[in-house]
Parts: C-alpha cells; structure tokens; sequence
C-alpha cells in the first residue's frame, strides 16, 4: 500500500491569544465535516508567545488527517491528508 499526501493551508491564522472552544466543541466541528472520521486525538497547543491552537489526527478507511483549528473561531487553518491506495491501482 502507497500513501498520497495532500496539504491544504488557509490564510486564517491557526492561532489565537483566546480561547472560546473546548475540546469537545472541536470534535464536533471535526465529525460535522469529516463524519467518517474516528479515532480522534485532539490537543491544545501553546507556541512561546501565549497564542494557542488545537491540533487534531484522526482516520477514516481512506485516509489519516492531521488538521490544526483556531481555539476562538473554529477555523481549519491547515490540513493534512495521506490517502491509502494500492499502486496496482495506478497500473491502469
């Protein structure tokens, strides 16, 4: 099995002095666009200036993402796809 990445970056910053979202709110937001989603694992991240942002992976039967969420607005700031595939496949 090959892996195909795919980056998509925003020019919403991913980072925020405040903090309005929960852990639980960003799972919400990431089942409500990714519904076939699981195995989440979603953190809060601080960078050295105070300014915070969640970083999130989960997996589906096609692909594993990482994705990074602003904690006061809910924006998807970058996300990161690597998609399964068998180079068979690619054959045809």
């Amino acid at each position: 099995m090959s892996l195909k990445e795919i980056k998509i970056e925003s020019r919403a910053p991913a980072e925020s002095k405040n903090i309005k979202l929960e852990v639980e709110d960003v799972e919400s937001l990431l089942r409500e666009k990714f519904p076939e989603a699981a195995n989440f694992k979603i953190e809060l991240d601080y960078n050295r200036s105070g300014r915070a942002k969640y970083e999130a992976e989960f997996f589906t039967d096609e692909y594993k993402a990482e994705v990074e969420i602003n904690p006061f607005t809910g924006e998807f700031s970058k996300q990161e796809f690597e998609y399964y595939f068998e180079y068979d496949s690619l054959k045809n």
